[in-house]
């Protein structure tokens, strides 16, 4: 999964997604749903109140990519 560049892409290309929409493309194609991304998000916010935005969504990213190999590996 390549989440690198999507905030540049998303400003200066057309019909690229953001990370947001990035993110929940991965993760629908994986079978993890909005509402398991958004409770993802919630508990990283809850555990480091002060994490930036681009932290939150790597962490994220770090999440998926592991649900991704664990679906492999079984």
């Amino acid at each position: 999964m390549l989440f690198v560049g999507s905030g540049l892409s998303k400003r200066y290309l057309k019909n690229y997604p953001s990370w947001d929409e990035l993110i929940f493309n991965i993760a629908k194609v994986i079978g993890v749903n909005k509402s398991q991304i958004i409770a993802m998000k919630q508990a990283i916010t809850d555990s480091k109140p002060s994490e930036i935005q681009g932290k939150i969504n790597a962490e994220i990213g770090s999440n998926l990519t592991k649900i991704f190999r664990d679906k492999i590996i079984s």
